[in-house]
């Protein structure tokens, strides 16, 4: 802040952006799982854009806005949005579960035949072409 303090940025820029940073630290949402990620998010988006805003020629003042006052619609937007892409990793890891078990299990099955009766197993699949010792 002390280095934003020092540019040429107007001074009630440099106390909202402060304010933003405190408001975004001191959110609730910062103690659930995702919280970090969702107020990583939040405060990249809003930052970049409110520095768009606050460029903006002066007749399109009406663009810029306070920043330290925190958005809970747009909170509430990248909550869900953070929780689709979890929902969609894991459902991709579920789905590759069950291939593996798919793949897995029929091996199991193979296996689990010829280890309780190696013999019938064998028998079965012509693979011995002489007889068996009792």
């Amino acid at each position: 802040m002390t280095q934003l303090a020092k540019t040429k940025q107007h001074p009630e820029h440099v106390n909202a952006l402060g304010k933003f940073f405190l408001a975004v630290a001191h959110h609730p949402i910062l103690v659930t799982d995702q919280g970090p990620e969702i107020l990583i998010l939040y405060q990249a988006r809003v930052r970049k854009n409110w520095f768009e805003s606050i460029k903006a020629p002066a007749h399109l003042e009406e663009l810029s806005y306070n920043i330290a006052i925190l958005n809970e619609d747009l909170l509430t937007s990248i909550e869900r949005e953070v929780g689709r892409k979890i929902r969609e990793k894991n459902d991709r890891e579920v789905r590759s579960f069950h291939l593996f078990l798919a793949r897995f299990s029929s091996v199991l099955i193979i296996f689990s035949s010829f280890h309780a009766n190696p013999t019938t197993h064998l028998r079965s699949r012509h693979m011995l072409t002489y007889p068996l010792r009792s």
